[in-house]
């Protein structure tokens, strides 16, 4: 019989000693024990695959060198091996399966896996060898090393390991007490592992002056980074109430009419009249003077410091309340420079009311006087400015007189609507609502009075417009006006281009007001470059009136405008020399579309004639026509008349400016005074200049000799035709063919 017919030993047999482990295996089959025996799974596999050959192989039988045996715990068997992490796997004989040689290579001992945590675990032999191995399961306590924690962990071996390979490191949830990183005051409850500490309410802290304070950790400012008295309110407090305090002094220290009060009355109204005069001086006036200055007396000063009194009074409780940001009060009356930053300065016509009163007296009543107006009752006055000094009405001479005054102003409302508006024509009605817009009105200052504000900015109201500043600022309170002099005032305007300052005199104002050019620097070089090309649109508007270089288009320098304020006769030619030729340039322009509708309309009834011989006829006139008898620019193809005496021209259509010859009409380039004394058809000796008679005489000659030219280079046929066409266009021009 064949040895493949024989069937395989099924006796079962015990191997003493497992090349694999060199532990026992009990009851295999006696065929897989003969497999076994012959096995040799540490063999050393080469670098093609194949394995040594067993007379190369050394000690083949050994384990290998990084095992180890220990003495066993178990009575079953003397020792258990200990395999290392990462070991080289055995070689798996060809004739049995890998996972049925696990099952059949179930030894009596044991492997004892050392992993990389340095845990060991007992498992088969064959699980070892022929198994993934199984994560590390031993229980690690942790304990958390920060000082305020301290809780102690347990976790599966594997998953430690696996947060330390991470990066991202052990995250401790256990709630513990941490500072807040912003105020460094508040304790909040937070997971161990969170770093970045946010409170996000209320803190309360004392200062280094001792004083309590609060606020809000997320939402407001730590007053402990800002300096002492911009962030504590009772160290401000005391310096308010001092300010405060100064008007009831003053009022008391009147009563005894001391020297000092004198004195402060004194350094009080120099410190107005300086202050007065810097701001017009940087106005860029300097053609002004007092016409009188006002006798300030200590009563007055009290007053104004009785109003500002009030006024800070007020603002100290709302600051007191938290409502508003901490802030130093306003300087003191005694304070040199106590002017700069709390006080405006109004301007005001002169009182015309009739009286025996002095112009000092009438002054000060008049700004004594309260009225209702669109923001309540209160004093409306205009601000200093030039837009205000051109508002006061102009003397013959050209001075401008006002009234000006010192006022104190604190927190100023900015931007608000009128708080009334006007009543219809109906009286009965006009009156009841007149009163009932006046109580809503001084209802909304006692309501923004209450929020510390004590003054507002005018401004005007349009329809479906935004707000518009008037330049105006109503007052509140009585008292808050210090009048100071009347001036006389020559108003100098600034230059818009060259920005010097110059009399009325010395330019030009634009249609708005807004505006000015002196004549000597820049009105009339601003003429000369809007007469360059490309000007319309941009210095001139489209009929032909210059343009404010501020306002552009919207206040334009017309002829009627420069008359009425007295221009000077050079400015109205100027003004009106642009405007002509605008609007000759626009005539030429319009004249110019026509021509081309005209000639367009023409080819196109020519390109419909069936005869060739007549319609080569037709195009011919027409290029005789156009091209020779009518004078033409060289390069823009404008058609032109007009000659002066010079044989050097210039077109005049905006946007070309060509320079060419009146003798042979070539281009030049922009001049053409260099070509004219060497020109081939100069007729007068080589000179630029000639007369009129010689202009149409030479150019009589050149079309004769033109139009003979082109009707001799035509056929006998186009000929006949063409002499019937031309017969009237050359007859006007005395031209025979």
């Amino acid at each position: 019989a064949d040895a493949t017919d024989i069937p395989k030993c099924e006796e079962l047999v015990n191997i003493d000693s497992s090349p694999l482990c060199h532990h026992g295996i009990r009851e295999v089959p006696c065929w897989v024990a003969q497999i076994i025996r012959r096995w040799r799974p540490w063999r050393i596999k080469l670098d093609d695959g194949e394995e040594e050959d067993e007379e190369e192989a050394e000690d083949a039988d050994d384990l290998p060198v990084e095992f180890s045996e220990v003495q066993s715990s178990s009575d079953e068997y003397d020792t258990d091996l200990v395999i290392p992490w990462g070991f080289r796997a055995p070689t798996v004989p060809q004739a049995v399966a890998t996972q049925r040689l696990r099952n059949l290579c179930r030894c009596v001992g044991a492997a004892m896996i050392v992993r990389p945590c340095n845990h060991i675990e007992s498992i088969s032999c064959a699980d070892a060898f022929f198994s993934p191995i199984p994560p590390c399961n031993e229980i690690v306590n942790i304990t958390c090393e920060k000082e305020n924690c301290r809780l102690e962990r347990k976790y599966p071996c594997h998953k430690f390991e696996a947060i330390l390979t991470s990066g991202v490191g052990d995250s401790c949830m256990n709630i513990v007490p941490k500072q807040c990183h912003n105020c460094g005051v508040n304790i909040v409850p937070v997971p161990c592992s969170k770093d970045i500490v946010e409170c996000n309410r209320r803190v309360t802290d004392r200062l280094a002056c001792g004083h309590e304070v609060s606020w809000h950790c997320k939402n407001d400012a730590d007053p402990r980074r800002k300096p002492l008295l911009e962030s504590c309110i009772g160290c401000v407090i005391p310096l308010w109430d001092a300010i405060v305090d100064e008007g009831k002094h003053l009022i008391e220290s009147c009563k005894t009419d001391s020297e000092l009060n004198k004195i402060l009355v004194v350094s009080v109204r120099n410190q107005a009249l300086d202050f007065i005069s810097k701001k017009l001086v940087d106005l860029g006036q300097k053609d002004w003077k007092f016409d009188f200055k006002l006798d300030l007396t200590p009563q007055d000063l009290a007053k104004h410091a009785l109003a500002r009194s009030k006024i800070m009074d007020i603002y100290k409780e709302v600051m007191r309340r938290k409502a508003l940001a901490i802030s130093l009060p306003p300087p003191s009356l005694r304070e040199y420079g106590f002017l700069e930053d709390f006080y405006d300065i109004i301007i005001q016509s002169p009182s015309t009311a009739n009286g025996t009163e002095s112009p000092m007296v009438k002054c000060k009543q008049y700004f004594s006087n309260y009225h209702q107006k669109e923001y309540g009752l209160g004093g409306k006055y205009r601000l200093l400015s030039m837009k205000g000094i051109k508002q006061i009405k102009q003397s013959d001479d050209g001075s401008r007189s006002f009234y000006v005054c010192v006022v104190f102003r604190h927190r100023v409302l900015e931007e608000a609507a009128p708080f009334k508006v006007t009543a219809g024509n109906n009286h009965r009605k006009k009156n009841h609502h007149n009163q009932d817009a006046n109580d809503k009105a001084n209802e909304k200052i006692r309501f923004y009075t209450g929020k510390g504000y004590d003054c507002v900015d005018v401004m005007e109201t349009k329809p479906n417009e935004p707000l518009i500043p008037t330049g105006e600022r109503c007052y509140w309170e009585r008292g808050v006006v210090i009048p100071i002099a009347q001036v006389r005032l020559k108003p100098q305007s600034q230059c818009s281009v060259c920005m010097d300052y110059f009399s009325q005199g010395e330019g030009l104002p634009c249609a708005s007001g807004e505006h000015f050019l002196c004549w000597e620097n820049c009105f009339f070089p601003y003429i000369e470059s809007a007469k360059a090309p490309g000007a319309i649109g941009r210095c001139v508007d489209a009929d032909g009136n210059l343009t404010c270089p501020g306002c552009k288009n919207a206040a334009p320098y017309t002829v009627q405008h420069v008359a009425s304020i007295g221009g000077s006769p050079e400015a109205l030619e100027a003004i009106m020399s642009l405007r002509q030729k605008v609007v000759s340039e626009r005539l030429i322009a319009e004249a110019l579309d026509e021509q081309k509708e005209r000639l367009t309309k023409e080819f196109e009834r020519i390109q419909q004639i069936a005869n060739i011989t007549e319609r080569t006829a037709h195009m011919t006139r027409l290029r005789i026509v156009e091209d020779i008898l009518t004078l033409r620019c060289p390069r823009c193809k404008t058609a032109f008349m007009d000659f002066d005496g010079c044989f050097a021209l210039t077109c005049s259509k905006n946007s070309c400016y060509a320079g060419f010859c009146a003798w042979c009409l070539q281009d030049c380039g922009a001049d053409a005074h260099g070509h004219v004394p060497r020109c081939k058809e100069n007729g007068n000796g080589g000179n630029v200049y000639g007369t009129e008679v010689q202009f149409k005489a030479h150019h009589q000659r050149r079309r004769e000799r033109l139009v003979r030219e082109m009707f001799g280079s035509q056929s006998k046929e186009v000929q006949d035709y063409l002499r019937v066409l031309l017969t009237k266009d050359l007859s006007d021009l005395n031209i025979q063919l």
